[in-house]
């Protein structure tokens, strides 16, 4: 794999939790505001979604981990494999919503990554 490819692997995965927090949050506010007790009335706060979701809302979540990988000017390939494997093991849901999303389909996970990309 060549580290461009890895960049938008990256980039997608990162959009990809972000849009999925956005709807799982809205769902919730919808549901609670169909039952007129309001958001705060049934429990739902950023709380306990953070407890409740901990790679998607909590401490767990990837997003800033994501950013410092893609701000660097090259990425590490063991810290491509890294966040490839928290997608792929903790984040399933993320994972298959991303690729329906972007028709953009996430690798497979590879050893090969942690030796280097590909020239």
């Amino acid at each position: 794999m060549l580290e461009k490819e890895a960049r938008t692997h990256l980039e997608r995965m990162l959009l990809a939790i972000q849009r999925y927090r956005s709807i799982v949050s809205e769902d919730f506010l919808k549901e609670s505001n169909n039952t007129g007790l309001g958001f705060i009335g049934l429990g739902f706060t950023k709380e306990f979604l953070a407890e409740q979701w901990p790679w998607i809302f909590g401490e767990k979540c990837p997003i800033s981990a994501i950013q410092d990988v893609l701000d660097r000017e090259e990425i590490a390939p063991m810290d491509f494999y890294n966040l490839m494997a928290i997608l792929t093991h903790f984040m399933p849901e993320v994972k298959v919503y991303g690729e329906c999303t972007f028709s953009h389909e996430f690798p497979v996970l590879d050893m090969k990554w942690m030796i280097g990309f590909d020239v």
